[in-house]
């Protein structure tokens, strides 16, 4: 299943590439990675500001693939105001020890691009990231762990 996951990620990744028409402007490859680094450090931090900021909350989801120890795995689906709900009224409010790494961006066009990041090398993210009106913003936002076990 994992390999399947990947392979497809890889398949979307490379279809974008081959899609994008004109490499994107200095000043939103900077907007993109500005977007990325407030979800990310909002996710370390627990900060709700962060990740408002980043994310389309009207309109985004987030899914994660879930593995059950009893059955076939399956996709979680949450409103991503839900989600930051759950980031930031966690029960542990020191800041988490993780890395996270952007490992690509890649843009369709001015209003489109994909990013893929790693988080300690055991948990995967893939974000749709939109301008909408103006702004990029995370529109979904889709999560694999490597290691299931490590959840």
């Amino acid at each position: 299943m994992r390999a399947l996951i990947v392979s497809l990620i890889g398949s979307i990744a490379v279809a974008c590439a081959a899609a994008a028409q004109d490499a994107p402007a200095a000043g939103d490859l900077a907007a993109i990675r500005a977007t990325i680094e407030a979800y990310a450090e909002g996710y370390r931090r627990g900060d709700r500001d962060l990740q408002e900021r980043a994310f389309d909350a009207e309109r985004g989801h987030f899914k994660s693939i879930v593995k059950v120890d009893d059955g076939p795995d399956r996709v979680r689906v949450t409103p991503i105001p839900e989600w930051i709900d759950k980031v930031t009224n966690r029960e542990n409010p020191e800041p988490l020890d993780v890395e996270v790494r952007i490992l690509s961006i890649t843009t369709v066009n001015e209003h489109i691009a994909n990013v893929f990041l790693d988080f300690n090398d055991s948990l995967f993210d893939m974000m749709l990231v939109a301008k909408i009106d103006g702004e990029w913003r995370i529109l979904n936002k889709i999560s694999i762990y490597q290691d299931p076990d490590a959840r």
